[in-house]
């Protein structure tokens, strides 16, 4: 029985921790600035590739990609 309680123990500890980084996590999120959603479409335009661009601005292609599909951009 110490055993399977030091499972739970553990899995219960694992979980909070989880929580907690998660929200951690989720505050350091940063709206587009106004410069760099013109930066982005300046790119676009001129025909960069969304990774190119995410490595400019220091965001993940993801993030790029969803940017351009919240506001129209292609």
């Amino acid at each position: 029985m110490q055993v399977q309680d030091a499972q739970k123990a553990l899995i219960s500890d694992t979980a909070i921790h989880s929580k907690n980084r998660r929200r951690t996590q989720m505050s350091a999120y940063t709206h587009f600035t106004p410069i760099e959603r013109g930066h982005l479409a300046a790119s676009l335009k001129g025909g960069k590739a969304q990774a190119c661009i995410a490595a400019e601005l220091g965001r993940s292609e993801s993030t790029i990609s969803r940017e351009i599909r919240r506001n129209g951009g292609s």
